[in-house]
C-alpha cells in the first residue's frame, strides 16, 4: 500500500502532460475557424463565378449572340445550376437595354452546408446592358 501511495504522489506532482491537455482543448476551436474560412472562401468563389456567368450572358445578349431573353435565361439557368443547384436567373427588357436578375441560395454555395444553419438566405444581383443590335422580342 505504501508503494501505491508513493506512486500516486509522484503521478500527481508531474506536469509533463499539461500542455497536451491544453492543446487538445484548442484543436477543435482552431479546426472550426479554419473550416469557417474555407467555407467563406468557397462561397465568395461561387458568387464571383455566378457573377461572371451573368456578365458573360448579358454581353452575349447585347451583341446579338442570344436572340431572345428566353434563350438567355435558359442558357444562364443551365450553366448556373451546374455548381449552384438553386440558382435562378430572369431577364427583362428595359427601354434601350435589358437587365438580368440572378438569385442564389447561400446553403448551396458553401462547401459544408453550414450556411443553411443561418436560414434560407438568398444573394441577388443584377447585370444591366444597352443593346448593340435591334432585339427580336
Amino acid at each position: 500500500m505504501a508503494g501505491l501511495t508513493a506512486s500516486l504522489k509522484r503521478f500527481r506532482g508531474r506536469e509533463d502532460g499539461g500542455v497536451l491537455i491544453e492543446n487538445i482543448l484548442w484543436i477543435p476551436v482552431i479546426l472550426m475557424i479554419m473550416l469557417a474560412i474555407l467555407d467563406a472562401s468557397f462561397m465568395f468563389m461561387n458568387y464571383a463565378r455566378a457573377q461572371r456567368f451573368v456578365q458573360q450572358g448579358m454581353r452575349s445578349y447585347m451583341t446579338g449572340e442570344f436572340k431572345s431573353c428566353a434563350e438567355l435565361e435558359s442558357w444562364l439557368n443551365s450553366n448556373l445550376t451546374i455548381f449552384i443547384a438553386s440558382a435562378n436567373a430572369t431577364c427583362a427588357h428595359q427601354g434601350s437595354g435589358a437587365a438580368i436578375l440572378a438569385s442564389l441560395e447561400t446553403r448551396d454555395m458553401d462547401l459544408t452546408g453550414a450556411a443553411g444553419l443561418i436560414g434560407n438566405a438568398r444573394i441577388s444581383f443584377t447585370s444591366d446592358g444597352t443593346y448593340e443590335y435591334v432585339p427580336v422580342d
